[in-house]
């Protein structure tokens, strides 16, 4: 899990991925169980030691869904605290297409349904987001916002944090 230091700004800051396939105006969405119950997200999680964000999308996007990613985008950076946890987070968002569906392949368990929803549904259930980047990295895809920058390796948290800093959206 990447971690952007204290010296760097942003203390015990959780640096995570998502991504965002779009299909028939469907986006792939997952329901989740965690402490709170039942949520939506967007396909996603945490990078692992070594890995640069674009792997860790491609990686967590297929555990969780048994989809083939193939990233063609970068959304943004996405700063919000999860007051449940009390943890802050930034959420690096990609868009890209589901290529092809792995039926032999295992969801990760906390996994409970992968579903193609409307950004309306989304919408309607709100309530049941797991953070409200969701909705906002949805709606900052649909008006065609993409980013230009090079995310290196989470390992050099200062040279992350720099590349960051001017794109981050806080919510």
């Amino acid at each position: 899990m990447a971690r952007i230091d204290r010296a760097a700004g942003l203390a015990d800051t959780d640096i995570t991925v998502s991504g965002i396939a779009q299909r028939d105006g469907r986006f792939l969405c997952i329901d989740e169980q965690t402490s709170l119950g039942s949520v939506i997200n967007l396909p996603g999680g945490h990078i692992d030691t070594g890995e640069t964000p674009d792997q860790a999308i491609v990686r967590e996007f297929m555990e969780e869904t048994c989809w083939v990613f193939r990233p063609t985008g970068f959304i943004g950076a996405y700063l919000w605290y999860d007051d449940h946890r009390q943890r802050q987070y930034v959420r690096l968002v990609y868009c890209g297409d589901a290529i092809e569906h792995d039926a032999s392949a295992r969801r990760d368990p906390v996994v409970t349904h992968v579903a193609w929803r409307e950004r309306d549904e989304l919408l309607e259930q709100s309530h049941r987001l797991r953070a409200p980047v969701v909705l906002h990295s949805i709606d900052d895809y649909l008006t065609g916002q993409r980013q230009r920058i090079a995310i290196p390796n989470p390992g050099d948290a200062q040279r992350l944090l720099d590349e960051l800093r001017p794109i981050v959206r806080q919510l």
